[in-house]
């Protein structure tokens, strides 16, 4: 099974077409290829299980039903696995060259969010796949819901690799992190991050360390009502804790 560029598998064949016009060539329509709809985000209601269909393409139909296998890809994906399901195999039907398949999100489990990429298995048969699928998922906070969403600015000083977070609930689980359990999340990047978490009732606590231990970038925890919950200007040393509590 061989990756492909759509467009250039189409120039290609345009051009087998104007070379050899008196022989019998294959068009597009008849190599057999399997794709993903266009990659995609979506916001999702924290509070409960949004289901989400999806769409794979052929370029071919078929008198009987076809199956293709779909897997996640584990080393490109970060939402968190007890987000999410998927199914192994989208069925396509007879006379169709279009596939649906549902994928399901936890919205208690969503977190800060994060991707989901699919791809084709190896083990389909066909001759070209397309690209892999990615699928940004993040929390919105609706207002048939009793949330708030949180919002956490970071500006970035030089070293923004040294910034380590986390928000834990009145229990200390961790509700999201910057990265599981490590500093570096931040490597690389500048000019600062804005991250939204929905957040129900309870008692909550913010947690920053810098890991050289000067305080980093400023930052800021705000409600989408307008309360400020926190700010700083980055001079927190090796961190600090921030308890905020909701409907209390």
């Amino acid at each position: 099974m061989k990756k492909i560029n759509l467009f250039v598998l189409f120039l290609s064949l345009m051009a087998i077409v104007s070379c050899e016009k008196n022989e019998e060539v294959l068009t597009i329509t008849q190599i057999d290829y399997v794709s993903f709809q266009a990659d995609f985000n979506r916001g999702v209601d924290a509070a409960i299980t949004t289901d989400i269909d999806v769409n794979i393409y052929t370029s071919t139909t078929s008198t009987s039903e076809r199956t293709v296998n779909i897997g996640v890809d584990a080393t490109q994906t970060t939402l968190d696995a007890s987000a999410y399901s998927t199914p192994a195999t989208v069925t396509i039907p007879a006379n169709s060259n279009v596939g649906t398949f549902t994928v399901s999100i936890d919205g208690p489990n969503v977190g800060s969010g994060g991707v989901v990429v699919l791809d084709f298995s190896t083990d389909n048969n066909v001759a070209f796949t397309g690209d892999a699928l990615t699928m940004t998922v993040f929390p919105v906070c609706f207002d048939n819901t009793p949330n708030l969403t949180l919002t956490l600015d970071i500006t970035f000083d030089d070293w923004p690799e040294e910034i380590y977070w986390r928000i834990q609930d009145g229990t200390g689980a961790f509700i999201a992190e910057s990265a599981p359990g490590a500093f570096g999340a931040y490597g690389g990047l500048a000019g600062g991050i804005s991250q939204d978490f929905c957040l129900s009732d309870g008692d909550y606590t913010f947690v920053i360390f810098d890991q050289f231990g000067d305080g980093a970038g400023a930052y800021t925890l705000t409600f989408n009502d307008g309360t400020v919950v926190h700010e700083s200007d980055g001079g927190y040393g090796g961190g600090e804790n921030v308890p905020f509590s909701l409907g209390n």
